[in-house]
């Protein structure tokens, strides 16, 4: 589960970062990546470094280091079982 979310973040960031992509595509693929995003903050209460890990991962879309530590984010924060 928490793989096929992590995907979704990607996916977002990266088709964002496409310039091939019309206005109306890319400001549809933004508000879903930002409604996501603020979906996968509220796990934790504040106790995960959820927002840290997609700072992070935004900075750096194709870092595997920081996709795991996305994933491990996620999964102690309860996202997995939603």
């Amino acid at each position: 589960m928490i793989e096929i979310i992590v995907s979704a973040v990607l996916g977002a960031l990266l088709a964002g970062a496409n310039d091939g992509l019309k206005e109306v595509t890319k400001k549809g693929i933004s508000d879903g990546y930002e409604q996501l995003k603020s979906l996968l903050l509220r796990h934790g209460n504040g106790k995960h470094d959820v927002a840290d890990a997609l700072k992070k991962l935004e900075a750096k879309p194709d870092s595997e280091a920081r996709r795991a530590v996305l994933i491990e984010e996620l999964e102690s924060s309860g996202a997995a079982i939603d």
